[in-house]
Order: C-alpha cells, then structure tokens, then sequence
C-alpha cells in the first residue's frame, strides 16, 4: 500500500470525525467506566487493553493510530507519558482538544505522522499501543518494523485486533463495509500473523474470540449487555476448552508481542 494510500485513508478518517460529538462534550472517565463497567460491544478485550495498560509501571507509550484521541487521553490519566501520532490532521486536532478539555495535554505530544515514516529514536518507548489499529497499519511498508524498532529492548506493543478466520463474521464485515463505505479496512490472516512473528521475538494472540463475537447484537452499555458479554465469553473459553478446533475460527483477539 502506498503513502497516497495511506493519506486518503486519512481524509476519509477526517470525513467521519466530523460526525463526532465535540470534545468538549466528552467525559473521558465516564466513557471509560461505562466502557469496563457496564459493558459494550468487544467489552472483555477493551477490558483486557486497557487493564494492560492501567497497572502498568509509568512507561513511554506511543500510541499509533490514535484518531480522535481517546485511548491517548486514557493512558495520560493512567499516570504513562504518552506520543500520540496519527495520519489524520482533523484526527490530531480533535485529540488535541480532547486532552485539553481533559486535562492532560501535559502528558501527550501529538504529531501527524505516518506510520511507514516514524520520526523517532531507536529504542525510545516502552510500550506500543493502540485501539483496533495494526490490521490497518500492516498493509503499508515498514510499518511493523518500525514499530520494533522504536521499542526498547523488554518492550511490548498490545493491541486487541480483528482476524479473518470466522467465515461467518467475515460476510457480515463485508456487507457491513460495503454499506457504510469504509476505506481500507482490512482483516489480520495468516499472511499477516507470519509478518509479525517474523519481526517481533515473541508474538501471542490470546483470548480468541469465536462464539464470543455474538456479542456484537448487543452493543449498547447497560447491565444486561454485561452480563449477556460476560456469559457469552464464559461459554465461548468453555466450548474452545472442550472443542479445540474451534479456537482456529476466531474473528478477534488480544496480541501481545514483545522485543526481546
């Protein structure tokens, strides 16, 4: 995939961010409990992110592909220093003013960048991170190795990403694509797997989710949403536990890889 590409990936980013309600209006604390709290769709892999994250020692964190600045906005409250980048200029704006409205702008720098270019130092953070975002970063050149390359040494990058081995999951992402007009979204296979595996010293996809992706029918917070996402992965570790294969058709899953 090309910087071109990448770039109108961007501006239709930018197109769909204006649909955002104003930063000012959003209360990050709130959206984050009722995130963890009450539950949502893709609720126990948010959980499993942002619990990575939350009782980790304060660490540099880039957080790649940032879009309007949620997730940069939650580490920074987290106590970690975050680098936010993204190659949407609306995107880095709106995060701008979120943290802002947030209060803590200290604690983030922002910079368009992209991805396939990554302006900084060798072995600078300790931590890579990002909301559902390295399915789309794959496609463009150098991008995961870049990523390796600006971790230290011990370091991790966690992402929580969609995989394209549910044929099920996988029309209705199409039809759902295909409706809404989407640009560049893109599914991790067994061709992207191998990439990682072959730039990263260990690579883990852990909590595959199969059965568990029903959950999508129920995205609304709330405490039945909850409790039907909580019973539903419960029965999806069980089924897996018993029927093996089944592990094999995941459509999401928490990745974990490490630079040794």
């Amino acid at each position: 995939m090309s910087e071109i590409s990448a770039i109108k990936e961007g501006d239709h980013y930018d197109e769909r961010v204006a649909d955002r309600a104003a930063p000012e209006t959003v209360d990050i604390d709130r959206r984050y409990r009722e995130r963890i709290a009450l539950g949502s769709y893709r609720w126990f892999l948010n959980s499993r992110l942002y619990g990575a994250l939350e009782h980790a020692a304060r660490c540099r964190v880039l957080d790649v592909a940032c879009g309007t600045g949620f997730y940069s906005v939650l580490l920074a409250k987290f106590g970690h220093q975050v680098v936010a980048i993204d190659i949407s200029e609306k995107s880095i704006e709106y995060a701008k003013q979120l943290a802002i409205v947030n209060g803590c702008s200290d604690n983030i720098e922002h910079h368009v960048m992209d991805i396939s270019q990554l302006d900084f130092d060798k072995d600078s953070f300790d931590i890579v991170t990002g909301e559902d975002s390295i399915h789309h970063l794959i496609k463009y050149p150098n991008a995961i190795e870049n990523i390796y390359s600006v971790l230290k040494p011990g370091g991790k990058a966690y992402f929580w990403e969609p995989f394209a081995y549910n044929p099920i999951i996988n029309a209705m992402r199409f039809v759902n694509v295909r409706v809404k007009g989407h640009l560049g979204e893109h599914f991790l296979a067994e061709d992207e797997e191998r990439k990682l595996i072959s730039v990263f010293d260990e690579v883990e996809v852990s909590d595959r989710a199969v059965l568990y992706t029903v959950a999508r029918f129920f995205r609304k917070p709330g405490k039945i949403s909850r409790r039907v996402n909580i019973a539903l992965k419960k029965f999806d570790d069980y089924a897996q536990s018993k029927i093996p294969a089944l592990s094999k058709y995941y459509s999401l899953g928490f990745l974990e890889m490490t630079k040794s």
